[in-house]
């Protein structure tokens, strides 16, 4: 079974992070239903390969939808 995961930072804080995960972070000014690109990736795990940022990895991205 595949288990991809980041950790990501929003608000000042970062947040470990899994495809259909909810996770609660300080409030956005996002609408709910919509997307929102999170940019700030510091690492990302993928079946035993990592890769770490400097501070962040160049391109990397998570898409969240707001509830």
């Amino acid at each position: 079974m595949k288990k991809i995961y980041a950790i990501v930072e929003t608000g000042g804080k970062q947040f470990k992070v899994a495809p259909k995960q909810t996770v609660e972070v300080d409030r956005l000014d996002i609408p709910e239903g919509n997307t929102i690109e999170l940019d700030r990736v510091l690492f990302i795990g993928d079946n035993g390969n990592v890769l770490i940022g400097n501070p962040t990895i160049e391109g990397a991205k998570v898409i969240a939808t707001s509830l």
